[in-house]
This record gives C-alpha cells, sequence and structure tokens, in this order.
C-alpha cells in the first residue's frame, strides 16, 4: 500500500475520503479515526448489522493509511521510529488496529485476543496459580511489555473500581504480583463479572 502514494498530501486525501466512506455507516466525517475509542467503534460496528464486514474492511484501510502518514511526518521531521508509548494520536490509532487484528472468527463468533486474555488470567488466578504463571501466559498472548501492561492495568482498574486502592509499580514483574494479589483479595468472581460488562463496551 504504501508504493501507492508519493505525499503527504495524497495520504490525506486518501484518509478523507475513506472517512468519508465510514460516515455513511455512522462515522463522524469530522472526526479523525484516532479520536475514537474502541467502545465507540463497536457501538458503531453493532449498528451496522450485516454490513459490519464493510465497515471492518474500510476501518484497517483507514487505519493502515493512518499509519504511513505517521511514519512519513515522522520520517521529514528526521525521526528514526514511531513513538507510541504516550497519549499520542499514533498510540490511539495503534490501539484501533490491534483490537482490529484482535478478533477473529472462530466457529462463526468473532473472539478477541484482549478479551480472551483476561479471563485467561482470571481463571488461572482463580485456579491458585502463581504470578509466573500469569506471566509465561502473557508471554505466549503478546510480544510486547506494552500490551501485557494493557491486560495488567485493565485488571487493575477493575480492582480499582470495586473499592481496592493500590499503588501501582512500574515493572512488569511487580506489576503482575501486584494484580494477582489485587485479584484475591477483590475476589476473582467480582471481578470476572465487571470484566464482562466492560468487555461488552
Amino acid at each position: 500500500m504504501e508504493r501507492e502514494f508519493t505525499s503527504v498530501d495524497e495520504l490525506r486525501k486518501k484518509i478523507r475520503e475513506l472517512e468519508k466512506a465510514l460516515s455513511s455507516y455512522g462515522f463522524d466525517s469530522r472526526r479523525g479515526i484516532e479520536t475514537y475509542k474502541v467502545s465507540e467503534i463497536k457501538n458503531i460496528l453493532r449498528r451496522a448489522g450485516t454490513r459490519e464486514g464493510d465497515v471492518r474492511k474500510t476501518l484497517r484501510e483507514l487505519v493502515k493509511v493512518q499509519q504511513i502518514l505517521y511514519r512519513e511526518l515522522y520520517r521529514t521531521a528526521g525521526a528514526k521510529e514511531m513513538v507510541v508509548d504516550t497519549d499520542m494520536p499514533e498510540k490511539r490509532v495503534k490501539e484501533i488496529e490491534e483490537w482490529l487484528e484482535g478478533c477473529k472468527e472462530n466457529r462463526g463468533r468473532r473472539t478477541n485476543l484482549f478479551a480472551m486474555t483476561v479471563n485467561e488470567v482470571l481463571s488461572m488466578v482463580g485456579e491458585g496459580k502463581d504470578a509466573g504463571s500469569i506471566m509465561e501466559l502473557l508471554a505466549r498472548s503478546y510480544k510486547r511489555d506494552y500490551d501485557r501492561f494493557r491486560i495488567l492495568n485493565f485488571l487493575m482498574e477493575l480492582c480499582e473500581e470495586l473499592g481496592v486502592k493500590v499503588k501501582r509499580p512500574g515493572t512488569l514483574d511487580e506489576l503482575t504480583n501486584v494484580t494477582v494479589a489485587q485479584i484475591l483479595k477483590t475476589g476473582v468472581d467480582k471481578v470476572q463479572k465487571l470484566a464482562m460488562i466492560r468487555l461488552r463496551k
């Protein structure tokens, strides 16, 4: 796809075309895709009904072109690579891409890698597995520490929503240990029920 575009202006023009196409499915053409939360996109997809496949296809293309634009802007600015570890548009687009790629057809039902991993972690904690086992699961599920942090931070947010307050440590090892302890303190069943609600949004 990258060879199809030769300038930033062409990339922006293509993005506008794709945004216009998505507006017929309920997206706001005045908003860039980087301003959307995954939960908002899920709601639009649910309303799309039989057209959901077309929406997903257009979304994937838009996300791809948007990332090419970011890389081109970084290149012209003299940066060697994109940095997506802060709350920037690049990060939000990356999260949308990861969510789209995590949705696969499995026996006629869409399954989401993020949701599956969250449920597996909770099941393992309920079975008495230790933090080391949880880290092995996260390593099998995701290649990047960033994604493993996302799973653990989501679980910690659930515990906090259920009334547990705790300072989050900085390293992945420490966060895994604290997360397991807080899930047990909060109650695995309670966390699972809330996770089901939040993951449906």
